[in-house]
């Protein structure tokens, strides 16, 4: 028994030394424990960093010997904690979190936490500069946020009177007090406004012209008013200016020049603005008065330069370079075919120490191979003898370097005269006059066509110190008669006993025709033939150009503008003859494309032509032109086609004459 016991026992103590040495030692042979020691005490918390009013969760591990207590008590900087080791930031600091063992006070540790302020938005204030501006312009606007802790000083725009872009540029679109708005991004409840006043700019919107009347003779006037919009304290002063003629300051108009002439008011107080009306100038008595007036140059954009160009001084335009012959010229930009006209220039004489020397006045022909010999119309086979330029011969005008010459060229139907006069001796004018330019027979044969008055340019160095260009061609006639020069009346006739002229028993007409003219140079006229106002048009124009599509295509333009200018349009066939030209297919064109009620065919028994039989006197020599038996017969027949009137006056102004459809052929 006693064996046993001291087995368990030394069991029992081997299990004491093994198990219990932990919190104390004891002294088995003396039976005394060990006391308890408190190595360390060290502290975490959890986050490190808050902000004030924010927590963190403190921790304290406690190391020892023995039985020792894991108990501390906590203290903080920067705030307050708990028992529990919660701690709560209440300034902002690096906080100092320690734990003090509770059983031994010199053992400690600690731990720290960042504390800062949380961030806040205590106000948001705004600036503007300029804080007065006008609709369309803009003002800076600025924003400063001011608040605690880590804070952003974004904000969001907003304004009223305009629009605000996100760089805080505002503009204005309306005028008053526009609000500008800075609302922070982070506290949406703050915010901050500033006031930027609006006005409307003195500004110029709009210009606009009345005239009235809008349609004047020379010699009268139209007054015209400008009515000027705009915002603010404008200015309704304007500046007057007209393409031709002349304006007041008070803004009446007046001129010597026929045809549509701009009017033009321009704002002081804004050039960019600027309003046009449109008059209408005709001539007295129903002429067509002045075409081009002028003693002074800016430009010469009206005209076209062949050869040396003049140079605009400030007495007139200085012609030099001219090499003795009608070749080089300053064509205006104006194709005609008047039958009456009359160009005059005053021209002070320069340089006249050479034998070619002056200038010349006439027309000049846009299409030159069908002109005379060097292709300008008028003035080439009568230039010399008619003293169209000025010399020194003694059959010519006697003047002086450093004289002021007048020279005027004129046509009327047939005869074409030139006079000249020394102006500053007040000499004799010089004379010459020539007819029966359409004869064969003629020594001075010469057959107009289509041309542009023009200044040739002779010879010497010569002042043009001013140029006037005008017609006696009537205005409002029955009749304007379009063509090429079987409307003229070339060949062996007179110009009176030409178709158009002879029916001037019953009709006002124009003649509006030049020899070899084309359906473009008839197109290139249209402005011409509206110009005349007449109540109709006959056409008989395209066998020169005869058959192509061009010339179908421009046949029908003539057509087109002539009716848009209210201008009521027939057409005469192609007149036949015996020359192998086949124009039976521009005939073809224009009855298949024009009312028949409109058409007149004024040809013979086409089968005779077609033969070669043709009856004496139908044609002229050339098998071309109408003899004066078929010039007879054409009027009978236009005559027939179109309502006799006994006299002018029984007709309303601008009323074309009738047809009567029983006489269609």
């Amino acid at each position: 028994m006693i064996g046993k016991t001291l087995f368990v026992f030394a069991f029992l103590g081997s299990l004491c030394v093994v198990g219990c040495g932990g919190g104390s030692t004891s002294d088995v042979s003396s039976g005394t424990q060990a006391s308890p020691t408190i190595t360390s005490v060290s502290v975490a918390c959890a986050p490190t960093s808050i902000q004030t009013g924010q927590t963190s969760q403190c921790s304290a591990t406690v190391m020892g010997t023995g039985a020792y207590s894991s108990a501390v008590t906590w203290s903080a900087t920067g705030g307050t904690i708990a028992s529990s080791g919660v701690f709560t930031a209440t300034s902002a600091e690096n906080a100092t979190i320690t734990a003090t063992s509770t059983e031994d006070s010199t053992k400690s540790g600690s731990a720290t936490v960042t504390i800062s302020v949380p961030p806040t938005i205590t106000s948001v204030s705004v600036a503007c500069a300029p804080t007065s501006i006008q609709t369309g312009q803009t003002s800076q606007c600025s924003a400063t946020v001011t608040g605690t802790g880590a804070y952003s000083s974004a904000v969001t725009w907003s304004a009223t009177g305009g629009t605000i872009a996100s760089s805080g540029v505002f503009t204005a679109t309306s005028a008053g007090n526009a609000t500008i708005t800075a609302t922070s991004t982070e506290d949406s409840t703050k915010s901050g406004s500033a006031t930027v006043t609006i006005t409307v700019p003195n500004a110029i919107t709009s210009v606009s012209i009345t005239c009235s009347p809008s349609s004047i003779l020379t010699g009268q006037t139209s007054p015209c008013s400008a009515n000027v919009a705009g915002t603010g304290t404008f200015s309704t002063a304007v500046t007057w200016s007209a393409t031709a003629g002349a304006i007041t300051s008070s803004g009446v108009f007046s001129s010597a020049v026929i045809g549509t002439v701009t009017i033009t008011a321009v704002s002081t107080q804004d050039t960019t603005k600027i309003g046009t009306a449109a008059v209408s100038v005709s001539g007295p008595n129903n002429q067509l008065g002045t075409l081009y007036d002028a003693s002074s140059w800016a430009s010469l954009s009206a005209f076209t330069a062949n050869g040396t160009t003049p140079a605009i001084t400030p007495q007139g335009l200085l012609f030099s370079g001219g090499e003795g012959t009608y070749t080089q010229s300053l064509d205006w930009n104006w194709a005609t075919v008047l039958p009456m006209w009359a160009i005059t220039a005053t021209i002070t004489a320069g340089d006249i120490s050479g034998t070619s020397f002056g200038l010349g006045l006439g027309l000049r022909s846009v299409d030159l191979s069908n002109s005379a010999t060097s292709g300008l119309v008028y003035v080439d086979e009568l230039g010399n003898s008619m003293m169209l330029h000025v010399a020194t011969s003694s059959s010519a005008l006697s003047f002086s370097a450093g004289d002021t010459i007048q020279l005027t060229v004129s046509r009327n139907l047939d005869t074409i005269t030139a006079t000249a006069q020394d102006i500053t001796t007040n000499s004799a004018t010089v004379r010459v006059s020539y007819q029966n330019l359409f004869s064969y027979d003629t020594a001075y044969y010469i057959s107009p066509n289509q041309g542009k008055f023009a200044v040739f340019n002779f010879g010497g160095t010569q002042t043009l110190t001013s140029l006037n260009i005008a017609s006696q061609a009537a205005t409002g006639a029955d009749l304007v008669c379009v063509g090429d020069s079987k409307t003229v009346a070339y060949g062996p006739d007179t110009y009176a006993t030409g178709w158009c002229t002879a029916i001037q028993s019953n009709f006002s007409t124009v003649v509006e025709a030049g020899a070899g003219d084309t359906s473009a140079q008839g197109l290139s006229t249209v402005p011409e033939i509206i110009a005349l106002k007449p109540k109709a048009v006959i056409l008989n124009i395209g066998r020169n150009d005869c058959c192509s599509s061009s010339t179908y295509t421009n046949y029908a333009s003539i057509v087109s503008q002539l009716q848009g200018a209210g201008i009521t349009v027939y057409h005469l066939l192609p007149l036949d003859e015996n020359s192998g030209l086949d124009q039976t297919p521009l005939a073809a064109f224009i009855t298949s494309t024009y009312p028949e009620a409109n058409i007149v065919n004024a040809n013979p028994d086409t089968s005779s032509f077609a033969s070669g039989n043709v009856p004496s006197g139908w044609l002229s020599p050339d098998n071309v032109h109408p003899g004066p038996i078929f010039e007879q017969s054409i009027v009978q027949q236009v005559l027939q086609f179109l309502t006799p009137v006994p006299q002018q006056s029984n007709y309303a102004p601008g009323v074309a004459p009738t047809r009567r459809a029983q006489n269609l052929p």
